[in-house]
């Protein structure tokens, strides 16, 4: 059986606008929907180094900056653990803040 990082694409991460919100939650249950998947060994993803707000994110989340960068060079890529996503996944509420 072969198992693979899942990516989590698409995910916009910018400084919230309230000041009471974050997008953990929301990554929160993309990491969960991505784990459930049969072959996931961890989820990768990857944000632009002027993305403040992202790196500050995904590094509460407990993903880690690998040295790598996407295909074209342009964003950073960061990698969780699946026993880290799966600890990230039984978090309750989707307004939680790890």
């Amino acid at each position: 059986m072969t198992t693979t990082a899942a990516g989590l694409a698409g995910c916009s991460s910018t400084q919230p606008t309230s000041g009471t919100e974050s997008g953990a939650p929301r990554v929160i249950e993309a990491i969960r929907l991505l784990i459930a998947q049969p072959d996931c060994a961890g989820i990768a993803l990857s944000y632009h180094p002027a993305n403040h707000a992202a790196r500050s994110l995904y590094g509460a989340l407990g993903f880690s900056d690998t040295g790598e960068t996407a295909e074209d060079g342009s964003e950073l890529v960061s990698r969780l653990r699946l026993e880290d996503a799966e600890a990230l996944a039984t978090i309750e509420g989707s307004d939680t803040d790890p």
